[in-house]
């Protein structure tokens, strides 16, 4: 009987925290939906306006040596020339059971901390699989 009663404490507990949750929350600015031909152009250009900060997570991340123009290695690059002037850049990116995966976002991680990009990995046990961008927040 106790545990019952422990069960829907905390199911009304977390409903009542689900609705104040919703009450609370702020409406999102400057949030845009990008189609695939204008993704990269707008990241890239929001990447080399940033100011202040600039926060990326990712779960797949991979430079590509033998394509230096590619939309991946634009990305690398226009970080480590924000981190250059002065911008306080941040990475976090997976590490997951997909071996090739792992390998390919040390190597990016590896190329940007070398530039002075804060790199962070998640555990295998805390996939993410995200991609996140916040700048100037």
């Amino acid at each position: 009987m106790a545990q019952k009663f422990k069960i829907l404490f905390i199911t009304f507990f977390l409903l009542f925290l689900l609705q104040q949750a919703s009450v609370c929350a702020l409406t999102a600015e400057n949030v845009e939906l990008l189609t695939s031909e204008q993704y990269c152009k707008t990241i890239n250009s929001l990447f080399n306006s940033a100011t202040k900060s600039i926060f990326v997570a990712m779960y797949s991340f991979k430079y590509y040596s033998q394509y230096p123009k590619s939309p991946s290695n634009i990305f690398v690059n226009a970080l480590i020339e924000a981190k250059k002037r002065g911008v306080d850049v941040t990475v976090l990116l997976d590490i997951s059971r997909d071996e090739e995966s792992t390998k390919e976002n040390q190597k990016t991680g590896k190329i940007l901390s070398k530039k002075g990009v804060k790199v962070y990995y998640n555990s295998v046990e805390t996939l993410t699989h995200t991609k996140t961008i916040v700048i100037d927040s």
